[in-house]
């Protein structure tokens, strides 16, 4: 079985790799295109091409989710064996290379350089490519990163590893070494045919001749004008010959020579005989390359290229449910049972109040006042950095383990589903809400992580969810089966990872989504809580479509984006159907220590310790909007060691401070410093208070608190004092 990808890779190895004189590049987890450099947005949640990464600084943010990559070139170089039989003929005329790593064949050594050594690669008389030298403008991912062919962890094969050997300890490259690999008969330009029908760079399952793409895939091939001009390739342009074929360039990775994209040759190669870049030497399926261009995951790009390829029935739904009627009707209609007749319509209409009727009764409620317990989905909104993640862990402990919620107690206790799709660390979230709760840690909450397919593709209701929610719902039958608890509760945590919106303002597609939520909460016999973001104007609900709120039977609101972590804030019902509207809770975030077991690299189990935040409801229970404490409210000041520290910032900046680059966002004349630079300062003044080998944790940490208080900023290496808002 696959490994799942953990959520803490990147964070905590970056350091190690920077003490050993190493600079670590985030990478793109599991999920993603390809093994590209790849950076975390705090603010969409959502991992991006990392532009620059050759360049900037390392990356001292967390990433959750990311892998971890070495970058290679300035005084480290990877020699990466492609081919095994070449491998063992190369490697024996270089110095024994006492670092090494395996991902999914062959395998890469790690020398270190004191001349300028180019990235090169190398073939045998047949064109195949037995050896890459990985160095300016490379990178490579290394362990414990997850593989994303395999789904298994990287690893170091000779007893050490980047993690625990200085720089100055490899092994020197020879100055000769490209004369030593020509010397063996291989060459730098690929002379034999190219090997266009089973290219072994391609990295994942989507072009394999029996895989579940492979119809589409031959189809697209074979008729390239009906979609690949659609992709907005850059420099695309159509070749001479008979049948379509094109070039390009793949504006979507880096240039391997460093070269603008305006530059860059045109190295993408499309034809009938097969897809391939030229300038990476990496091979594309149809599907591959509609990832690559679109930037969608495989299903999105799925019903892109169908759209394409395949062309619509004029048929219509309504057509087809006449066909059908029609088929079903008998020979000779029967004689019309009148009575039945008017049974049929009563029902079809349904029944009727009157004045003299008791009012029917209302929904019960799962947790008192807040969460109805009925079988219907309800949409948890708020802006980026609102804390939903956090309530929504708060509340799955609560449901589970029966106790009360911001003070409302749960009606009954049950089996909890948590999806989280955002790459959060939930799992220590959620023992952090455990342990505040006073429950022991063995409560029926159960987390997925695995993004499932989207409810909507190309407009319609995707028939791979719909497979999906047939399996999901096996799995939690057999998770009910093990606790001896119904399901009660489940969250899906955020929509725009799942929906599958075309179009977000369309209401057709809000219609259809809700429909297949209500659906998925008849199915399993529980209420659905969705988070979602809101729009650009708070007021007026959740991004795109009124639908999506319109069709929900609750709607809870967090609020805007928190300026402090520790600022009273809101919880608010915007609606229940038939229950109260307008009244919330007032709480805080608190930091809280988690002790907490995890898999090491090497399979074993290890202790770690974590900080993370947890919410504290006021006492008081639900009151009126106009009743709560205003949000923002602020519950401390800084520490004096943050304010030490940003006093001195404040001094780097004055004394040498720069003028801040357009990426950075900041009006022209801005300044600021590099990061480093401060947390070098810092560090050669001990005025960070920290163990050895924990002095950028601490750091890390501190400018995470200093960001949430908008007390500095940070951007792609540049740390500099906010403009003050016209709050402040």
């Amino acid at each position: 079985m696959g490994a799942r990808q953990p959520q803490d890779i990147y964070d905590k190895h970056a350091v190690k790799l920077m003490e050993m004189g190493y600079h670590p590049v985030p990478v793109a987890p599991l999920g993603y295109a390809d093994k590209r450099p790849m950076r975390y947005d705090p603010h969409t949640g959502q991992f991006f091409g990392f532009t620059g990464w050759t360049t900037s600084p390392p990356v001292i943010d967390p990433q959750p989710g990311a892998n971890i990559g070495a970058l290679m070139g300035k005084s480290i170089v990877g020699l990466d064996y492609d081919h095994d039989d070449a491998a063992l003929i190369i490697c024996e005329v270089f110095p024994p290379a006492p670092v090494c790593k395996v991902g999914e064949r062959g395998w890469t050594a790690f020398y270190r350089i004191d001349f300028d050594v180019p990235s090169e690669d190398f073939y045998n008389s047949d064109g195949e490519l037995v050896l890459q030298i990985l160095s300016g403008g490379k990178q490579t991912v290394i362990p414990p990163s997850i593989h994303p062919k395999t789904l298994q962890p990287y690893r170091w094969t000779n007893g050490h590893s980047l993690y625990d050997t200085p720089v100055e300890e490899l092994p020197l490259l020879p100055r000769d070494y490209r004369e030593r690999v020509l010397k063996l008969g291989f060459n730098t330009t690929r002379l034999g045919r190219e090997h266009t029908k089973h290219d072994k760079r391609v990295n994942s399952v989507r072009g394999e001749p029996d895989g579940p793409f492979a119809e589409l895939n031959q189809m697209a091939i074979r008729d390239l004008a009906k979609w690949v001009p659609q992709l907005n390739i850059y420099k695309l342009r159509r070749r001479v010959g008979r049948f379509a074929n094109y070039e390009g360039v793949a504006q979507w990775r880096e240039s391997t020579t460093g070269k603008t994209l305006e530059e860059r040759e045109l190295n993408l190669k499309i034809s009938g005989r097969g897809i391939k870049d030229f300038g990476d030497g990496r091979g594309y399926s149809a599907i591959d390359l509609v990832v690559a261009a679109r930037g969608t995951g495989e299903w999105e790009a799925y019903w892109w290229l169908d759209e394409h390829m395949r062309p619509k029935s004029s048929i219509s739904d309504a057509d087809i449910d006449k066909l059908v009627e029609t088929a079903n009707a008998p020979p000779i209609a029967p004689e019309v049972d009148t009575n039945k007749e008017a049974k049929k319509t009563e029902s079809l209409v349904g029944d009727f109040w009157y004045p003299t009727d008791p009012a029917p009764s209302r929904p019960e409620m799962l947790v008192d006042r807040l969460v109805p317990d009925v079988r219907r989905y309800g949409i948890l909104r708020g802006q980026m950095g609102a804390m939903k993640t956090f309530i929504l862990n708060n509340l799955a402990v609560a449901i589970a383990s029966g106790t009360p919620f911001g003070g409302l107690p749960v009606a009954r206790r049950g089996l909890v589903l948590q999806g989280e799709f955002d790459g959060s660390y939930s799992e220590v979230r959620l023992w952090a809400a455990m342990d505040a709760a006073g429950v022991d840690r063995n409560q029926p909450v159960v987390l997925f992580k695995k993004v499932p397919p989207t409810v909507l593709a190309s407009k319609r209701v995707n028939p791979v969810w719909r497979k999906w929610r047939a399996e999901f719902c096996d799995r939690v039958r057999a998770a009910e089966d093990k606790y001896g608890l119904p399901l009660t509760f489940l969250t899906m945590d955020p929509v725009n990872r799942f929906g599958g919106f075309d179009d977000e303002n369309s209401s057709a597609e809000g219609n259809a989504f809700g429909k297949e939520m209500d659906a998925l909460c008849e199915e399993l016999g529980c209420t659905a809580l969705i988070s979602d973001h809101l729009g650009k104007d708070p007021e007026k609900g959740t991004r795109g479509t009124t639908a999506k709120e319109q069709n929900a039977f609750y709607v809870l609101d967090a609020g805007e984006t928190a300026k402090a972590i520790d600022e009273t804030r809101i919880l608010k019902i915007v609606r229940i159907k038939e229950d109260a509207s307008g009244v919330g809770l007032n709480f805080h975030m608190e930091s809280v220590p988690v002790t907490y077991p995890f898999i090491k690299s090497d399979g074993s189990l290890g202790q770690d310790d974590r900080t993370t935040l947890i919410p504290r409801w006021d006492d008081g229970g639900l009151k009126s909007v106009s009743d709560l404490v205003s949000p923002g409210a602020r519950r401390d000041d800084l520490t004096e060691n943050e304010k030490l520290a940003l006093n001195k910032l404040i001094g780097l900046i004055n004394k040498k401070g720069e003028e801040l680059p357009t990426s950075c966002g900041m009006p022209p004349g801005s300044r600021g410093v590099a990061l480093e630079d401060w947390f070098l300062w810092l560090s050669r003044s001990k005025q960070i208070d920290a163990s050895r080998g924990q002095a950028r944790a601490v750091f890390g940490r501190m400018c995470t608190r200093l960001q949430n208080r908008r007390a500095i900023a940070v951007m792609d290496g540049w740390v500099w004092i906010p403009l003050p808002t016209t709050e402040e």
